[in-house]
């Protein structure tokens, strides 16, 4: 076959050179070797610059047409082979299907989740007598829903009573240009579900929205600086971590880029009323130097703090916390492993710990002085291997003294590398949310484990849960919500600090 692709070369070459515009000799009578040897050296003018030109002076026109005549061959015999079935056919159509499922698979894998933590899912109860009544709402991506995020309410078995659809889409339809077809969008991180099933959600880095139990919105804010937990206010307001990329000017920062944490308060009909610089705060207080001995990524990713929760100490709280008044603001600063009381008014710190906890979340007043934190307590492992997992610790800023409420002798040990929450329940068992398994439990003060529930796994991963909490709250009383109902629960007007 070597020789006819020759032959067809030298025939080709003198049959080819002649449409060459800038070829003037004639060519009858002509060896078609010597013609095309008198076309090679032929010197090109000046624009000469098509394909043939630089094709003829790089390669030899038996060359070229070999070249031809290969690719004429592939395609002759690929056409066959795709009508008669032949090799290499049916390996290509394997592996378009094998590309094909797994693209599918790819699009149909949870978002914003982790690899299976735990060898069971769903909800289980190993202590029924110990478990504090109430159903559980629970913030995640399902997979019923494609995806979409979503806060449910679920009872001891896991049965979903009730849900709101919390896709910033369907909240913030007018955004839609915006996200585009997107729909792997996280669930609220912050949410607050009212007595007569309104829920306030913060759509992370999107905005603020109340929805009523039917999931209308009632009042939305679009402000794509809010994001993660925050808690009510006086008269229906309230307070929530916000923020905005941008170049600041303290001093040693000059010029740097960074996320600017706010802290927000938003009246209860969804306008921001005030907005307070946290980084203002630490400079103003003298605490700047907590950016530069404790943040993790420096200035090299823009992540000073990472306020990721604002909670308010209540009027009823506020005589078992002296040195504290109502009002006053516990703060959680991720990136400086720092919790701290803020006085709103005079942007005084009153009290601040950075010692006792690393990467924490979630700090709440929980009686007699004392300061509960969800410690993530992070150490770079998957599954805290090196310092044993994640910890609630409880502080008492008077006595300056510290003990670790979770875990315990008697209870097994649980880790979010990031995300988690707690709550501490009204008859002293604790309320665990294991973000990154997928995980909420229930334990005893003793950690003995009450009752748990566990996202269902998908490929081997299963979705995060953003936050969890005990509800107060029945089948029956859920069921008698009425969506119509316009109430914006708001406290009685007094002395203290919004």
């Amino acid at each position: 076959m070597g020789g006819a692709f020759s032959a067809f070369g030298r025939i080709g070459c003198a049959c080819y050179c002649p449409p060459v515009p800038f070829l003037r000799a004639p060519l009858s009578g002509t060896d078609p070797s010597r013609a095309c040897a008198s076309f090679h050296n032929r010197p090109s003018p000046p624009n000469a610059h098509d394909y043939c030109t630089s094709l003829m002076k790089s390669l030899s026109c038996e060359k070229v047409w070999v070249f031809a005549s290969v690719i004429l061959f592939a395609f002759g015999y690929g056409y066959i082979a795709h009508a008669f079935n032949l090799f290499p056919k049916p390996y290509i159509e394997r592996a378009l299907n094998q590309a094909t499922a797994i693209s599918t698979a790819v699009r149909d894998l949870p978002p914003n989740s982790d690899p299976v933590a735990y060898n069971r899912s769903g909800a289980r109860t190993p202590l029924p007598d110990r478990r504090q009544p109430g159903l559980t709402a629970v913030s995640s991506n399902w997979q019923d829903l494609d995806w979409k995020p979503a806060v449910r309410l679920l009872d001891v078995k896991g049965n979903v009573i009730h849900q709101w659809i919390t896709s910033p889409i369907k909240i913030f339809p007018s955004l839609y240009g915006s996200f585009g077809k997107l729909r792997r969008f996280p669930p609220p991180f912050g949410f607050h579900l009212y007595p007569n099933g309104d829920l306030l959600v913060n759509a992370h880095d999107v905005g603020l929205a109340r929805l009523d139990a039917c999931g209308t919105v009632r009042w939305r804010l679009f402000q794509p600086d809010t994001h993660h937990s925050g808690s009510p206010g006086r008269n229906g307001s309230f307070w929530l971590p916000g923020g905005r990329i941008e170049k600041i000017s303290f001093p040693g920062l000059e010029g740097f880029k960074v996320d600017h944490d706010l802290i927000v308060r938003v009246s209860k009909r969804g306008e921001v009323t005030q907005k307070i610089s946290l980084l203002d705060i630490l400079h103003k207080n003298d605490l700047q130097d907590r950016i530069f001995r404790t943040n993790s990524g420096g200035l090299s990713d823009g992540d000073l703090t990472h306020l990721n929760d604002v909670e308010r100490l209540p009027g009823s709280l506020a005589s078992e916390y002296p040195g504290f008044e109502a009002g006053d603001l516990l703060l959680s600063l991720r990136e400086i492993h720092s919790v701290l009381v803020l006085d709103p008014d005079t942007r005084n710190v009153k009290w601040i710990e950075s010692d006792s906890f690393i990467r924490q979340h979630d700090p709440d007043f929980i009686g007699n002085g004392w300061i509960g934190v969800f410690d993530n307590h992070w150490d770079g492992t998957l599954r805290g291997r090196a310092l044993g997992g994640s910890r609630v610790v409880a502080v008492h800023p008077q006595l300056d003294s510290t003990r670790v409420l979770f875990p315990t002798p008697l209870s097994d040990t649980l880790y979010s590398i990031t995300a988690g929450r707690w709550q501490q329940l009204t008859n002293g068992n604790m309320l665990l949310t294991e973000s990154r398994a997928g995980r909420v439990a229930e334990f005893t003060k003793s950690g003995r484990l009450v009752w748990e529930w566990i996202h269902a796994p998908h490929h081997s991963l299963v979705s995060e849960v953003y936050g969890a909490e005990r509800v107060d709250a029945t089948k029956a009383q859920v069921e008698k919500w009425n969506c119509s109902n316009d109430t914006n629960p708001a406290n009685s007007s007094s002395s203290e600090k919004e």
